[in-house]
């Protein structure tokens, strides 16, 4: 009997050691091992709050019922708030951003210490001093000003991020100077420490052309001479009139020579971009007096069968008229060669058709999609042929092309 009862206390005393041992709030070390924070960095936005656990534990890592003590380094930029939620065994709390910079918020349970590292940043940043339009060549400084989450200016001590979203359009230093470029509009961008962006949008205008143009008036086809004033010229300057390239006749940093292009009649503006070193815009006002007529009716188009030749013609094809026309009908046989060429990315064709007998004719010699494009064709003795030059692509604006026909 007696063996009995000892064999019954043993059982219970296992019983309760193996109680003991799956107690996950137990204390087998005989107290406090440690304390353990759920997170070691922090970053907060000034004027928000972000909650962070606590819990002190056991040498078996187990979490003990006795809460940690917390408390900021510097209450001047952030502060903590002590907000438990019984029964679970851990200090909840809430580290708010007061201010801009960081500090330490520790954690602690007897001689235990556990660290928070905290940075706290600004919610927006919103960028001042932009001018609605900066002239191309001309600069502008512009300024930002922080502000928390519940919109109170703060002063941020950090490296602030400027951007364009278009250099050539407008550039931007690393302390948010603006200088004018190309005419266009481009979106520049503030970064603030912690991420928060500011953006403006600023639309640049040229500047005024300070150089000398040959004419202030002008026809399609008339020559016209530009000559540079400052900033002085570097050899890649681009040229339009009225938003149309024109024909270059030649281009030196001293002058650049063209043709007026079928821009549209009445006042127009010669722009000049990619000026000088810096890549500066100016513009000078043009009034074009009469545009291309369109030789776009077969039944109208001229007739080009006499010579002398060489002929030359400057014609111009747009997207809601794309094509020009000109007449064949020669006596006898005429050989002749056409060869076309143009000065922007654009695929222009040429065409024989007979509309005597309503069909092509020449074995498309001339749309291979090249620049120059050259076609050679005898137009048979008392028949009537038409050149049918043919914009193909979509590009918009007008196309200026030359014309040269010649003959054996």
């Amino acid at each position: 009997m007696r063996r009995y009862l000892l064999g019954l206390a043993g059982a219970v005393s296992a019983l309760a050691v193996g109680s003991c041992a799956s107690d996950p709030t137990g204390d087998l070390s005989g107290g406090v091992a440690g304390v353990e924070a759920s997170v070691s960095y922090l970053q907060v936005t000034v004027g928000d709050s972000v909650v962070v656990v606590a819990q002190t534990r056991d040498a078996q890592g187990n979490a003990l019922t006795t809460l940690p003590e917390v408390a900021s380094l510097d209450l001047s930029i952030a502060t903590v708030v002590v907000a438990d939620q019984a029964p679970l065994a851990q200090r909840r709390f809430f580290v708010k951003g007061e201010s801009f910079g960081a500090t330490k918020v520790l954690v602690t349970t007897g001689a235990f210490t556990d660290t928070i590292d905290i940075q706290t940043y600004p919610k927006k940043v919103e960028i001042t001093g932009a001018p609605d339009t900066l002239a191309s060549g001309a600069t502008a400084q512009l300024g930002y000003v922080s502000t928390s989450a519940t919109g109170d200016t703060i002063v941020v001590d950090g490296t602030f991020e400027w951007e364009s979203s278009d250099e050539t359009i407008i550039a931007v230093d690393e302390n948010g100077l603006l200088a004018g470029k190309a005419p266009g509009r481009a979106t520049i961008t503030v970064t603030a420490p912690g991420g928060a962006e500011g953006t403006v949008d600023v639309d640049v205008a040229p500047g005024t052309f300070t150089g000398t143009v040959s004419a202030s008036a002008g026809d399609f086809g008339d020559v016209l001479v530009v000559k540079p004033g400052a900033p002085a010229w570097d050899g890649d300057e681009v040229v339009t009139i009225g938003g149309v390239e024109p024909w270059i006749l030649g281009a030196t940093t001293d002058s650049i020579a063209m043709f007026v292009p079928d821009a549209g009649t009445g006042a127009q503006e010669i722009l000049i971009t990619n000026q000088g070193p810096d890549q500066v815009a100016s513009a000078a006002p043009f009034t074009v007096n009469t545009d291309y007529s369109q030789n776009d009716d077969p039944a109208t188009a001229p007739n080009i069968t006499a010579g002398p030749y060489p002929q030359e013609f400057y014609i111009s094809v747009e997207n809601d008229a794309p094509d020009d026309f000109f007449t064949f009908a020669p006596g006898a046989g005429l050989a002749v060669t056409v060869t076309l060429e143009w000065q922007v990315d654009a695929d222009i064709d040429i065409l024989w058709y007979d509309f005597a007998l309503d069909r092509f004719v020449g074995n498309f010699t001339g749309a291979t999609g090249a620049n120059p494009e050259v076609s050679s064709v005898t137009v048979p003795a008392g028949g009537l042929w038409t050149l049918w030059i043919n914009k193909f692509d979509t590009d918009a604006g007008p196309t200026m092309i030359k014309v040269t026909i010649t003959s054996p």
